[in-house]
């Protein structure tokens, strides 16, 4: 799915004529599969890594420090965080929540979302962190969303790379916020059904 949505964003930004070029077929095989970022994010645009792509290669690592801190905060976050509360909190309670009391249940529903958020988070690190090694930026996909005050500034902040691609290729394609109210509730219904296909829910 971060193949096609990268194809795609890719395909309609050629057809727009937003300072992107098609290149050789090597550097779209290049883009579309640059693995640190192939199995799960960031989702990145054209213009993010083509211009990368054609530089001259990077004489030693400038930014080893923080690759090597990415890297290590991703493994924390998704083998130690994420792991640890999945085997030792969220699973048990999940299975069985009615073995547990309320305020057990309260505890567990909140180590599911940090759960899910370390190891989100913590593999897109991972990738900056790899991408980066070799030379390469990948763009930012999580920014600290739990101290978010709303559900704007949340969706803002996580996964970023992909409200970003459903803004600007899905949302505004379809008019945005700029035709009302009721056109406005469509659009962002449109955009809720594209991302609950694309997580592959069923009804």
């Amino acid at each position: 799915s971060y193949v096609s949505f990268t194809g795609l964003a890719y395909l309609i930004d050629l057809r727009r004529g937003r300072g992107v070029s098609a290149g050789t077929l090597l550097d779209a095989l290049v883009f579309f599969t640059f693995f640190p970022k192939v199995i799960i994010g960031p989702i990145i645009r054209s213009t993010d890594l083509m211009a990368q792509l054609h530089a001259p290669s990077p004489s030693g690592f400038p930014d080893l420090s923080r690759a090597v801190g990415l890297v290590a905060s991703g493994l924390f976050k998704k083998v130690v965080l994420a792991g640890w509360l999945s085997t030792h909190v969220v699973e048990d309670i999940f299975n069985a929540p009615e073995g547990f009391s309320s305020a057990e249940l309260f505890v567990g529903a909140w180590a599911y979302t940090i759960e899910i958020w370390a190891d989100f988070s913590g593999y897109t690190d991972i990738a900056m962190g790899v991408a980066l090694l070799l030379g390469f930026y990948l763009p930012d996909n999580f920014d600290q969303p739990y101290r978010a005050t709303n559900i704007s500034e949340f969706w803002r902040r996580w996964h970023m790379t992909f409200s970003n691609w459903l803004r600007d290729y899905v949302f505004l394609p379809l008019g945005g916020s700029r035709r009302g109210y009721a056109r406005t509730y469509l659009n962002l219904a449109v955009v809720m059904l594209v991302t609950g296909i694309w997580h592959g829910a069923g009804w």
